[in-house]
């Protein structure tokens, strides 16, 4: 009894404390660039905090709410960005934009037309059905003891059987929202078909993927200077997933750094490549081999937050 008042308790103050943020920093997009950037950094400090509240043992649960609170902090700083542009919002929309699962750019929300009514019932059938099929997969290479055949095959079989499932709720979530009459992004564009680590990041993650463009890899160089930009963007899509996996885990591994950073200098090599025709078929299965390879630093957070791997995983 006491544990779950304790977990109740974790939550209420983990998900108030980023709109109470969000409450005061509603005023200072009335005010100078220092003084929001001041009320920024003073008010981000509370709110990514409020997580730890939840008792540890509730990791899961810690890295949802995380979540939560970085998409308030990302708003944050992205309306700080687009503020010459686009002046104060009013309350209701910045309410509403905040929490926003498909949107973190404010001045591009609704700048990318949605398909109709026909399209998105059609892509809710195939997302119902690409998370039904995978989930099965998913069940069976879960159900099934991997370990025998050695790390690497249980990661490639785990991660090939959970891409449909992840694909197809999103699919399907993306277009019920649509159906109920809100704005979204195309999450995924088909992101197993990249042809190489730059077009898989693309594909893959397009709200997020917008944000580091618009106010990360821009105010970086952008298009005057890739490098620099892709890698500012990538530090602060490891940045990002440190502080998740940190909350959720309890203490700084450095794995998602590691990840991320790779991923930076893998995109920065490709940016111009763009392979066509039959000479695209090597390039994808590369870019598969690539990022399974890497995804065993991601993996080895994810394997302390829920049991991914059957063996010891990578992590003794």
């Amino acid at each position: 009894m006491l544990s779950c008042a304790r977990l109740i308790t974790g939550l209420v103050i983990a998900l108030a404390a980023p709109w109470a943020a969000a409450f005061f920093y509603y005023p200072a997009l009335s005010r100078s660039r220092g003084a929001r950037i001041a009320a920024l950094l003073v008010l981000a400090v509370p709110a990514l905090a409020a997580p730890l509240a939840v008792p540890r043992e509730h990791s899961f649960v810690r890295f949802l709410v995380a979540t939560h609170a970085a998409m308030f902090v990302v708003g944050f700083w992205d309306l700080h960005r687009g503020l010459p542009r686009t002046g104060r919002p009013r309350f209701a929309d910045y309410a509403r934009f905040l929490p926003h699962p498909f949107h973190f750019v404010y001045r591009k929300m609704g700048e990318e037309p949605g398909p109709g009514r026909a399209a998105n019932l059609k892509r809710l059938a195939r997302g119902l059905a690409e998370a039904a099929a995978g989930g099965v997969l998913a069940w069976a290479a879960f159900r099934s003891d991997l370990s025998s055949f050695g790390l690497l095959v249980e990661h490639s079989a785990k991660l090939l059987a959970v891409y449909p499932v992840l694909d197809g709720v999103i699919v399907a979530t993306v277009a019920l929202w649509r159906l109920a009459g809100w704005r979204s992004l195309d999450v995924y564009r088909e992101p197993i078909l990249a042809r190489t680590p730059a077009d898989f990041w693309r594909r893959y993650n397009r709200p997020i993927g917008q944000f580091l463009l618009e106010d990360v890899a821009k105010p970086a160089g952008g298009y005057h200077a890739p490098v620099r930009a892709t890698m500012a963007a990538f530090l602060a899509s490891a940045i990002l997933h440190e502080y998740l996996a940190t909350i959720a885990i309890g203490r700084v591994q450095g794995y998602q750094t590691a990840f991320f950073l790779l991923q930076g200098v893998a995109v920065a090599a490709t940016q111009r490549v763009k392979p066509r025709g039959l000479a695209a078929i090597p390039w994808v299965f590369g870019t598969i081999l690539f990022n399974l390879a890497s995804l065993l630093l991601f993996c080895a957070s994810v394997d302390q937050v829920v049991s991914w791997y059957d063996g010891e995983g990578i992590l003794p």
